[in-house]
């Protein structure tokens, strides 16, 4: 979150923030970490991140499905390391592979797109009433000292 903070406050008070493509990309890290266990941030698969990816996958599902196979690789990797089960480890022993990277992406889509919707129009909402996000913007900094002690 503060790194979504400090994206939103890096831009002077003079221009427009693109808030759908800012919160677009915390729902990936977010997604991504709750159904592969890594975010995936920085990381590229054939030079793009997986924002880039699963948007271009509407058009060409061949990269996408090249994507999910490494997720699926890192996993079978990974199983030895103790690392702890995710949503892809828990599908993976009663699913084939095509049906979990079908899986896969129908929940990575309707995670990212529903979430980045409902975050924008929340925030849209905080901008028309200043007193709210006052009220939001103490309380948020409250849980963000809170969590560095």
């Amino acid at each position: 979150m503060e790194a979504l903070i400090r994206s939103i406050s890096s831009h002077s008070l003079n221009t427009t923030v693109n808030l759908e493509d800012i919160l677009l990309s915390l729902v990936y890290d977010v997604v991504g970490k709750v159904a592969f266990g890594n975010s995936y941030r920085g990381k590229t698969f054939n030079g793009r991140t997986l924002k880039d990816i699963v948007e271009e996958a509407r058009e060409c599902y061949s990269d996408f499905d090249g994507f999910l196979q490494m997720v699926l690789d890192d996993h079978h990797d990974t199983k030895t390391s103790g690392h702890v089960n995710d949503f892809v480890d828990d599908c993976m022993s009663r699913l084939t592979t095509e049906e979990m990277k079908a899986l896969v992406m129908n929940v990575l889509e309707g995670a990212v797109d529903t979430s980045t919707i409902t975050m924008v129009w929340a925030m849209s909402e905080l901008v028309k009433n200043p007193r709210v996000m006052q009220s939001c913007k103490t309380k948020f900094e409250d849980v963000l000292e809170e969590n560095r002690k």
